[in-house]
């Protein structure tokens, strides 16, 4: 089995379980199926609100899609419910970011994190 159907498997299994969505999206996301990734990625954050994990991979199917604006939204979220994940956020958004850890086109915005 691979890993989308091991992840479908468990989401199937219980629909509420916000580690299945997540698990399944990281799947999605490795084979670049970034919408769908989101998606999944969506019923987790519904089911888990202050689940850091599902924000990570969020923000990574987001610079994916050159989304910039919700990875950081995504990233930031992520790094204030886990800060020990924060270097792990920034790293995860890099290239939505300048050498000065702000958003190229808008230097009045705050810096992240």
């Amino acid at each position: 089995p691979t890993c989308i159907d091991l992840a479908s498997k468990a989401v199937k299994a219980d629909r509420n379980f916000a580690d299945g969505w997540v698990n399944r999206g990281s799947c999605e996301i490795s084979m670049a199926r970034y919408r769908e990734a989101i998606a999944d990625l969506n019923v987790a954050i519904r089911l888990d609100p202050a689940f850091a994990p599902a924000y990570l991979n969020r923000a990574a199917a987001y610079v994916a899609i050159d989304d910039c604006p919700r990875a950081l939204q995504d990233a930031t979220t992520a790094a204030k419910l886990a800060p020990d994940k924060a270097d792990i956020a920034r790293r995860l958004v890099g290239r939505c970011l300048d050498s000065d850890g702000e958003q190229p086109e808008r230097k009045t915005r705050p810096k992240f994190i």
